[in-house]
C-alpha cells in the first residue's frame, strides 16, 4: 500500500539494528497531479473507507463496603501538562475535553491522569464523583492524551451506597508489560518525523507532512494489535481509525498545534480529528484519506482541513465530541493553501540515526506499576546511583509583571442548611493541625452527604467553587505564570535535583 512496505521495513530495520540509513534509499514520493488520471490506477469509487473505533467499556460494581467513603487529599492534585518538541509546556488549549469539565471534576480528571501517567491502574478517588458522571471524566482523559498508549479501552469502578465512586481500575494493554521499553520504541519511531516536521517554515506544511507520512506508512488492518492506540500506528504500522487519529493528535501536540480526538459515527463507530490553525478550526480524517486499496504513490486530500459542514455528509460527532468547537475554517484547506495541485511529501529528510530532540519525552520514564493481571509483568532491576549534592545557586529571576484579571463575583445566595452534627476534635479546634485524618474524613463525608442531598444548595456551591477555582484566573493565568515565568520546575529539577 503506497510506499508502506518499503518505508516501514527500512525504518524497522534501522531501529532494530541501531544503525544509520542512507536517506537517498527512500523514494521521493512527490507525484504529479496528472497521474491521478492514469487508467492503471484504481478508481476512487472502488476503494473502501475504514472505521474500527472500539467504544470504551465501563462496568459499575457495588463496593464491598457500601459505607466506604472517599479520603480527601489535603492538597489537590496538580494538573500535569505535556511539552512540545522544543520543551515548551502545552497550554490548556490542548486539553479540549478537560476544558468541558467543572472545577471539581477537573480535579478528578487530574487525579486519574496522574495515576495512569505513572503506570497506576487502580485509583482510590479523592474527589466526590457521582457514578452518572464518571464516564465523561474517563472519556476526557482518554481522548485528551494519546501518549497513554498503554491504556486499554475497558475499566470498572466501585460505588458506595450513596452512588459515589470510591475507586476505579483501568486495564492496560500488552505494551505495559515492559512499559519503559515500549516508550523507547515509540519515541525512536516517531522522533525523526517530528524533527523533520518541526524544521518546516509554517504549521500548514507541518500538518501536511504528518498527514502524508501517516497515510504512507500505516496499513489499515482490522484486528491489528493494540489498534486503539498511537503505538499500533507508529511502531507496528498497522491500525484502524483510532490509531490513525491518536497518532495524528500526538504529532500535532509535539509540534505545538492544538488537536482533538473526535469520536462519532461514519457508517459505524469512527474516530477522526479536530485541529486549530491560525485561530480557525478544521476537521481532519487521516484514515479516510488512506482508503483501503489505495495504490502506491497516490494521495488523497478529501478530508484534509475541511469544515464540519463538509464532513457532516458522512460523519456525525458523538455527544461529548459535539461539545467541542465547530470547524468552519477555510484559509488552511488543501485547495486554499496548497492550490489543490500538490501531491505528496518528500521524506528523504528522515534521519533515523539522529538523536531524540531534547525535552521530547512527555511520558513517565519509570512506571510505578505494571499490569497486575499479566504473568509476564516485571519491574526492571534497579541500583541506587552514586551521586553527590551538586553545586548550584538559586537562579536569578524577577517576578513577571502581573495583575489579577478583573472579574466579578457570581450571583449566588448562600444555601440554607444546618451544620451537620459532629464534634470538634478538641477544645482548641481553631488550629487545623489538631484535626486527625479521621476527624477530617468524618467532616468531609458529612459535608458531601449534605451537598448530594440538597441539589439546589449543591448548584449554589458550584457557583462558589467556580468563582475560586475556575479556569479564567487560576488555571490559565496563574499556571502560565507558575510554569512559564516563575520557572520553579526548571530550577528544582535541573539545578537542585541530582
Amino acid at each position: 500500500m503506497k510506499i508502506k512496505a518499503f518505508l516501514a521495513a527500512a525504518a524497522a530495520a534501522v531501529m532494530l539494528a541501531g544503525c544509520s540509513s542512507d536517506v537517498s534509499d527512500y523514494p521521493k514520493v512527490t507525484v504529479d497531479s496528472s497521474s491521478k488520471e492514469d487508467s492503471s490506477f484504481v478508481k476512487k469509487t472502488e476503494l473502501s473507507y475504514g472505521t474500527g473505533l472500539q467504544e470504551i467499556s465501563i462496568t459499575a460494581k457495588q463496593d464491598p463496603d457500601p459505607n466506604r467513603q472517599i479520603t480527601r487529599r489535603r492538597t489537590p492534585v496538580r494538573q500535569i501538562r505535556g511539552v512540545d518538541v522544543n520543551g515548551n509546556t502545552l497550554s490548556n488549549d490542548f486539553y479540549f475535553y478537560r476544558n468541558l469539565l467543572s472545577g471539581t471534576y477537573k480535579q478528578a480528571y487530574d487525579q486519574i491522569y496522574s495515576a495512569l501517567y505513572n503506570g497506576v491502574q487502580t485509583i482510590n478517588m479523592s474527589v466526590s464523583v457521582k457514578s452518572s458522571d464518571i464516564a465523561n471524566i474517563v472519556y476526557s482523559v482518554y481522548y485528551d492524551h494519546p501518549e497513554l498508549f498503554w491504556v486499554d479501552s475497558s475499566l470498572y469502578y466501585y460505588i458506595n451506597g450513596s452512588g459515589i465512586v470510591t475507586s476505579l481500575t483501568v486495564y492496560f494493554n500488552g505494551t505495559a508489560n515492559n512499559l519503559e521499553q515500549s516508550q523507547q520504541n515509540f519515541e525512536k519511531a516517531i522522533a525523526p518525523l517530528i524533527k523533520l516536521a518541526s524544521s518546516l517554515p509554517d504549521d500548514a506544511e507541518k500538518v501536511k507532512l504528518v498527514h502524508d507520512y501517516l497515510t504512507n506508512t500505516i496499513q489499515y488492518v482490522n484486528g491489528s494489535q493494540y489498534n486503539q492506540s498511537a503505538y499500533s500506528a507508529i511502531v507496528n504500522g498497522q491500525t484502524v481509525c483510532a490509531g490513525y487519529a491518536h497518532a495524528f493528535q500526538y504529532c500535532m501536540q509535539k509540534l505545538g498545534i492544538p488537536a482533538a480526538y473526535i469520536v462519532g459515527y461514519a457508517g459505524e463507530a469512527h474516530a477522526w480529528n479536530l485541529l486549530q490553525l491560525g485561530g480557525e478550526y478544521y476537521c481532519m480524517d487521516v484514515t479516510w484519506d488512506d482508503p483501503v486499496g489505495n495504490p502506491p504513490t497516490t494521495y488523497y486530500y478529501d478530508y484534509f482541513n475541511i469544515t464540519d459542514a463538509q464532513i457532516s455528509k458522512d460523519h456525525t460527532r458523538d455527544a461529548i465530541s459535539a461539545q467541542l468547537p465547530v470547524a468552519s475554517g477555510t484559509l488552511y484547506s488543501f485547495n486554499s493553501y496548497f492550490g489543490g495541485n500538490q501531491y505528496g511529501s518528500d521524506f528523504s529528510g528522515l534521519d533515523y540515526s539522529s538523536t531524540i530532540p531534547s525535552g521530547y519525552n512527555s511520558t513517565p520514564s519509570t512506571p510505578s506499576s505494571t499490569v497486575p493481571h499479566s504473568s509476564s509483568a516485571s519491574t526492571p532491576p534497579y541500583s541506587e546511583p552514586n551521586y553527590s549534592v551538586p553545586d548550584y545557586t538559586v537562579p536569578s529571576y524577577s517576578e513577571p509583571d502581573y495583575t489579577i484579571p478583573s472579574y466579578s463575583e457570581p450571583d449566588y445566595t448562600v444555601p440554607s442548611y444546618s451544620e451537620p452534627d459532629y464534634y470538634y476534635p478538641d477544645d482548641d479546634y481553631s488550629y487545623i493541625d489538631d484535626w486527625s485524618d479521621e476527624d477530617w474524613d468524618n467532616y468531609w463525608n458529612e459535608f458531601d452527604s449534605w451537598l448530594f442531598d440538597n441539589d439546589n444548595d449543591y448548584d449554589n456551591y458550584d457557583d462558589w467553587e467556580n468563582y475560586y477555582f475556575g479556569d479564567d484566573w487560576y488555571d490559565d493565568d496563574y499556571d502560565d505564570w507558575y510554569y512559564d515565568d516563575f520557572s520553579y520546575d526548571d530550577w528544582y529539577y535541573d539545578d537542585y535535583c541530582w
